[in-house]
């Protein structure tokens, strides 16, 4: 009995004692990870002071910022009347560019002349032939259209421009278009009846492309 006993105490002695370790470690763990996960643990304090550090200011540097946010929205704040003022010149300028590109593209045109009726004497008559005179701002080029009475019509044109003097001539016989190239400069269009008996009728369209 008495060894029974004492195999008893022992093993009660035994028991407490790893349970006291076991207390000892669990108490030691739970100051481990407070110290890991505290906020006045050394590396998480280290990062938050950090931090406040970079994304903290004092009254002077908030001033600044606002006086500098305040100067940039006055630079970029327009009323309604500039900015109705802006977008009229942005649209003035974008036509000036569409002007420019159709310039440049030879896609503007004046008309000089729209079926125009004239008529010619025969050619050894003074007024044997009709003209058109214009200026010319822009190279480009005229399209000379004629319907005649007669086959002994033709088209001359000239001009004269830096000593140059353009001078070229078709025939185009009863009807016809023919083309020719232009400078800046005055431009004279002569419709002429060459035939020596008889006078002609024509109708005419000339159209400057530039």
């Amino acid at each position: 009995m008495s060894k029974t006993k004492e195999m008893k105490i022992t093993r009660s002695g035994i028991t407490v004692s790893l349970g006291i370790i076991c207390i000892i470690l669990i108490a030691g763990l739970s100051v481990v990870l407070f110290m890991a996960y505290s906020p006045t643990s050394g590396s998480l304090l280290t990062t938050y002071n950090n931090y406040k550090k970079t994304h903290s200011y004092n009254d002077s540097e908030y001033n600044s910022l606002l006086t500098t946010y305040n100067g940039y929205k006055n630079d970029h704040t327009y009323t309604n009347e500039q900015y109705q003022s802006l977008a009229n010149q942005t649209s003035s300028l974008n036509n000036q560019v569409d002007d420019l590109t159709n310039t440049l593209n030879l896609s503007k045109s004046i008309t000089w002349a729209t079926n125009e009726t004239v008529s010619q004497s025969p050619a050894n008559d003074p007024l044997h032939y009709s003209t058109w005179t214009n200026a010319t701002n822009y190279a480009g080029y005229l399209s000379v259209n004629i319907s005649s009475t007669n086959n002994t019509i033709w088209v001359i044109v000239f001009y004269s421009l830096y000593g140059i003097h353009y001078d070229n001539s078709f025939i185009v016989w009863s009807s016809g278009t023919e083309y020719f190239p232009v400078l800046p400069s005055t431009v004279t269009v002569e419709v002429l009846n060459a035939n020596e008996v008889s006078g002609a009728t024509e109708t005419v369209t000339i159209t400057y492309y530039y």
